[in-house]
């Protein structure tokens, strides 16, 4: 029909495609990025030796160190000091972490007592082994070290936490005797340790 006012099929198909794509243009798809970051922190195993009273003679559990040998022969020294021991690869070991004894004029008969601790110097908790003697040189009737009153069981320290004094975990002490066959003029030695680690894991 001449004069119609309908656009051809075809025609009409582009201009919806046409008008599709503005459309498009004109409403551009905006967008936001999120993303999820942290940072973990690692905390920090360390177990250092507490040192508390040598006593001489006999102990007594008073705080001080004690010279009780007899007057006639109080010529023997007992000594006990802190330092630094094997770091065994961990760059954060600070110690103490090394109690070091000597004797130094000791006699048939000579009593020593030293008493030791640990505290949890880290940011965890652990849990510490009872300690042992080892590498005892000449054994027996010679000299002997023994422990006395020390933890029997694994145990457990919170970050601050000592096992000794207000907590009233017992007080563990090193008793070093000198026997009657001890040979002059002869170095005896011996060594201990206990271990700590992390109270969620079995050692």
């Amino acid at each position: 029909m001449a004069g119609s006012r309908f656009l051809p099929a075809g025609i009409l198909g582009l201009v919806i495609v046409v008008a599709l794509a503005l459309m498009g243009v004109a409403y551009a798809l905006w967008t936001d990025t999120l993303e999820v970051s942290g940072t973990v922190n690692t905390g920090e195993v360390e177990a250092v030796v507490i040192l508390g009273e040598v006593d001489e003679g006999r102990y007594v559990n008073n705080g001080v160190n004690d010279d009780l040998e007899a007057e006639s022969r109080d010529v023997a020294l007992c000594r006990a000091t802190l330092g630094a021991g094997p770091l065994r690869g961990n760059p954060g070991d600070n110690g103490p972490d090394r109690l070091h004894m000597e004797i130094i004029n000791a006699y048939p008969g000579y009593r020593c007592y030293v008493e030791l601790g640990v505290a949890n110097a880290g940011s965890i908790p652990i849990k510490v082994q009872p300690p042992a003697t080892a590498n005892v040189q000449h054994p027996g009737e010679d000299v002997s070290v023994s422990l006395v009153d020390c933890w029997t069981e694994d145990l457990l320290l919170r970050p601050g936490q000592r096992s000794t004094g207000e907590d009233a975990y017992p007080t563990c002490r090193v008793y070093i005797a000198v026997g009657s066959s001890a040979t002059e003029s002869t170095a005896y030695s011996f060594e201990g340790r206990f271990t700590a680690y992390q109270w969620n894991k079995t050692y």
